[in-house]
């Protein structure tokens, strides 16, 4: 009588897999090798857009942070976190989010574990607070990154937005 086992497995890889293809040979009932088979592997490609509004402000003004991240490849992305460090001139901070769900980091700031973001999923973080007051004028840059387990696209993984400190 003939029977037949399946066995199922994830793999993590970073690169082309090739393994070769067994099948049982009704007549001999031993194992023959079959044609190869390369298994092409895609890794995740998260990425980070970061802007501000307005982009010039004065001491007293609010001012709001938008940061948009997604993945952009065909793959899940597992382990994502994003991390903005907001300048400290920056206060009364207040944090939403929509799409892809957040959850912060403990004792860590503006840290968030994202959950894992199926291919071409995105979400939104918004932090919104007001210039210290007095400050000089000075423009200063915030920068806002993402990673994610296994991404080697590192091109779109930080972004940074430019704020303006006028004086009346």
């Amino acid at each position: 009588a003939f029977s037949s086992t399946v066995r199922s497995f994830v793999v993590r890889a970073t690169q082309p897999v090739t393994n070769s293809d067994y099948r049982l040979s009704h007549s001999s009932g031993v194992y023959t090798t079959g044609n190869p088979v390369t298994t092409q592997i895609v890794a995740p490609d998260v990425s980070i857009a970061k802007s501000v509004t307005p982009a010039a402000a004065y001491p007293g003004d609010a001012v709001t942070y938008t940061l948009t991240f997604s993945n952009q490849s065909a793959a899940i992305a597992f382990g994502v976190v994003i991390t903005d460090l907001v300048p400290l001139s920056v206060t009364n901070l207040s944090v939403s989010s929509s799409g892809a769900v957040i959850s912060a980091q403990n004792g860590t700031g503006y840290v968030w574990n994202v959950e894992d973001l199926a291919a071409g999923q995105q979400g939104v973080i918004t932090l919104s607070g007001v210039l210290s007051d007095p400050l000089p004028a000075e423009s200063f840059s915030n920068t806002a990154s993402v990673t994610a387990d296994y991404d080697d696209t590192t091109g779109n993984n930080n972004a940074t937005a430019e704020l303006s400190v006028l004086n009346r």
